[in-house]
């Protein structure tokens, strides 16, 4: 049986016990967060900004000490996730 990268990385956060991703839905992401929402283990929280989220992730990071999760479109959406860096 076949597993898909989505369903992989989704399984992956939830073994980790990551409790939240933030993102900013994009094209290059959306089976990515189909596959989160499916699993149910991680809490998918929608934000205005990829910057937002950047800094959203990190202080779920550093409050928890489980890495923060921040997802964003390829292209101007990954760059615009990089301002948010600590």
């Amino acid at each position: 049986m076949s597993i898909s990268v989505s369903d992989y990385v989704a399984e992956y956060l939830a073994q980790k016990r990551v409790p939240f991703v933030y993102e900013l839905v994009g094209g290059m992401i959306t089976q990515l967060l189909d596959a989160i929402h499916r699993r149910g283990a991680t809490r998918i929280v929608s934000m205005h900004h990829e910057q937002g989220a950047a800094f959203a992730a990190e202080a779920t990071g550093r409050m928890t000490g489980i890495p923060g999760v921040a997802l964003a479109t390829s292209g101007p959406g990954a760059v615009n996730l990089l301002d948010g860096r600590g």
